[in-house]
């Protein structure tokens, strides 16, 4: 240990095992900076007693303790100086004021028990900080107050493998918004420890199917959002800032506990939180492919350009529109930082109606990929750098519709799909078109270098009498086009039943998880991908809420990680679209949904 006063290192010993002894400088009346610099070795410091011959008054402060719960008449005593206590409910400061030396200081109470020193929070009044601890399911909102009976350090627990997660609290009353950095401390060989601040978004409005007395925030209002972190951040007067921490275990960590800190610099001085984990003598397997999607980002992005903002759709005819476009882009950017890796757009441009099919007088065909690729260009190339991504596109063919058709950019021009629908037999001119069309589109994919991550959706939950129409529908396709990829979502037991093993990726309705468990496992036993749902309809949502308590964001992926789900889908409009048509472009919208951190398993 070393110990400096007033940037002068003091001379002294270290006897060994117990203590640390350093001679004091003659001191005058006034503040003093003492600094203690921790050696490298694991070391725990249990104590800091500073002593000397002072030429006036000194003042000690104990830390809080914890009274027990029936005591009573509390006091404290010493000889050689003037004891007193302050208290708050169970907790208990001592400060004493003496000039020389004292002793057999004691606190008494009536009512029995045992007090034991109370894990409260940090107060570091160099730097104005006070610092407490809270767990990964405390959304901390800006005028949170600090408990009394938090602890003042991390103690944590974890497997090998694992990935554990905490926050701590900063606040401070300093007017001049210092700006605070976070950095880490703590062993590679045990875990990786990151921190950020978390930031702040604006709620304007609260998420529709939410009932009040389950909103953690009511809009409008500021909503802590872990998606967007920083290593630095100013500090607002009178407002608690949280910080997130992350600690990555490897697979090959020991067991036992490690210590380290998580270190708080301002411009005045600098604060550290101690932390333990605990590493338990076991391994988790290795975290597989998860995939995540919510529909409220670009499954329903023409409402947000044509309906709140007036844009003119340039994918459905028409002069393209920049403006369009950008708006576009920044739904990527969102659901990219939200940490999306399924993208499901969009009902309302089903395929193949991006693609401009022609048809000379010799019946051959002919397709333009420019508006798709416009579109479909535009998110690949966001989300370039996201593993194992993937689009999903609905597939027009009409399996609840007797008179549907593919339709094409001249209005007159219409291929009627179902010769009989009641028997789902396709049309031979449909059949025709397909034929022409898949295996064209096909390569197209492959150029692109798109191959094996775009899938299709037929029938959007199913019912009982689509099973026939939709085998066949899958048998045509299958046909046409083997390297296709088949999504589908299952709400219906019967359906999801007969169907759920023809598909690539089936998607089964929580709802409907307890009657399909079996089926559902035996698919996830055979490898094949598996996914579970939810809807806007499902009163109490276990979906992504930024105004939602944690615990009912992460139900859901625990229940996947349980089944082994490879697949978290969640449709509808979670979080609000939280966009003011007045004020957008000028400024950004901010998240209109929040699956990301905390929908990781």
């Amino acid at each position: 240990m070393t110990c400096i006063i007033d940037g002068q290192t003091l001379t002294g010993k270290i006897p060994p095992v117990y203590r640390s002894v350093y001679h004091l400088p003659r001191l005058s009346p006034g503040q003093h900076r003492l600094t203690l610099h921790k050696p490298a070795e694991p070391q725990e410091i249990y104590a800091l007693c500073a002593w000397a011959d002072l030429p006036y008054t000194a003042v000690l402060t104990s830390r809080p303790i914890l009274l027990p719960e029936k005591a009573t008449r509390v006091r404290a005593e010493c000889s050689g100086g003037r004891a007193e206590v302050v208290q708050q409910g169970r907790l208990a400061t001592v400060t004493v004021q003496f000039h020389g030396t004292i002793k057999d200081l004691i606190l008494k109470w009536d009512g029995g028990g045992e007090a034991g020193f109370a894990p409260v929070r940090l107060h570091s009044p160099a730097t104005d900080l006070e610092v407490w601890t809270a767990d990964n399911l405390t959304k901390v909102l800006p005028g949170t107050k600090p408990p009394l009976d938090t602890p003042a350090r991390l103690h944590l627990y974890g497997a090998a493998g694992e990935t554990v997660t905490a926050q701590i609290v900063l606040r401070t009353t300093n007017t001049n918004g210092p700006i605070a950095r976070i950095t880490a401390n703590f062993p590679d060989t045990v875990a990786r420890l990151d921190a950020w601040f978390q930031d702040f978004v604006r709620l304007d409005f609260n998420s529709a199917h939410l009932e009040t007395a389950h909103r953690v925030v009511n809009a409008p209002g500021l909503a802590p959002d872990p998606l967007r972190l920083y290593g630095a951040a100013p500090l607002n007067p009178n407002q608690s800032q949280p910080v997130w921490l992350r600690f990555t275990i490897p697979a090959h960590a020991p067991h036992g506990q490690a210590n380290g800190s998580i270190r708080i610099a301002l411009p005045d001085g600098v604060t550290f939180v101690p932390v333990t984990l605990d590493v338990k003598p076991f391994v988790l397997p290795p975290p597989g492919t998860f995939g995540l999607y919510s529909q409220a980002s670009a499954f329903h992005f023409w409402e947000i350009a044509s309906n709140m903002f007036g844009l003119h759709d340039p994918l459905r005819g028409g002069e393209l529109e920049p403006e369009w476009w950008s708006l576009f882009d920044h739904c990527l950017d969102l659901m990219h930082d939200q940490r999306q890796n399924i993208v499901e757009y969009s009902w309302a441009y089903l395929f193949p109606g991006l693609i401009n099919s022609r048809q000379d007088d010799q019946g051959r065909w002919t397709f333009d990929y420019e508006l798709f690729d416009a579109c479909y260009g535009r998110i690949f190339k966001r989300f370039a750098d996201m593993p194992h991504f993937r689009v999903t596109i609905p597939f027009e063919y009409g399996i609840r519709n007797p008179q549907a058709a593919f339709r094409f950019k001249d209005p007159e021009r219409r291929i009627p799909i179902w010769a009989d629908y009641e028997r789902g037999v396709t049309t031979p001119e449909a059949e025709a078109y397909l034929a022409a069309l898949l295996p064209n589109f096909e390569q197209h994919l492959q150029k692109r270098g798109w191959m094996g991550k775009l899938f299709f959706r037929i029938g959007d939950e199913p019912d009982d009498d689509h099973i026939q129409k939709y085998r066949n529908v899958v048998t045509i396709l299958r046909r046409l086009m083997p390297s296709i990829l088949i999504q589908e979502s299952f709400c219906r037991t019967e359906p999801a039943r007969a169907l759920i093993h023809d598909v690539d990726m089936g998607v089964v309705h929580i709802g409907q998880l307890s009657r399909l468990l079996p089926v559902v496992q035996e698919r996830l036993a055979q490898g094949r991908a598996t996914g579970v749902y939810t809807t806007s309809s499902a009163g109490h949502l276990l979906g992504a809420f930024l105004d939602a308590h944690p615990l009912k964001i992460r139900l859901k992926p625990w229940l996947c990680y349980l089944y082994g789900f490879t697949f978290n889908n969640d449709y509808g409009w979670y979080a609000s679209k939280n966009i003011d048509p007045a004020i957008y472009p000028s400024l950004p919208m901010n998240a209109m949904s929040c699956p990301g951190e905390y929908a990781k398993v």
